[in-house]
């Protein structure tokens, strides 16, 4: 449990940051969630699902 509350804080700290930054392109979701989004070693966003 520990690590799966460790690994939220983490996603939740890089969504913030990337919210947090300008950008040209923006992307609509109905059901945009964690489950959704892939990211490397380094906590980068590397896709998103469906």
């Amino acid at each position: 449990m520990r690590d799966h509350k460790h690994h939220a804080e983490r996603v939740h700290a890089t969504s913030k940051r990337v919210h947090a930054r300008p950008h040209r392109l923006s992307l609509m979701h109905n059901d945009l969630g964690l489950h959704n989004i892939l990211v490397n070693d380094d906590w980068k966003i590397s896709g998103i699902i469906d």
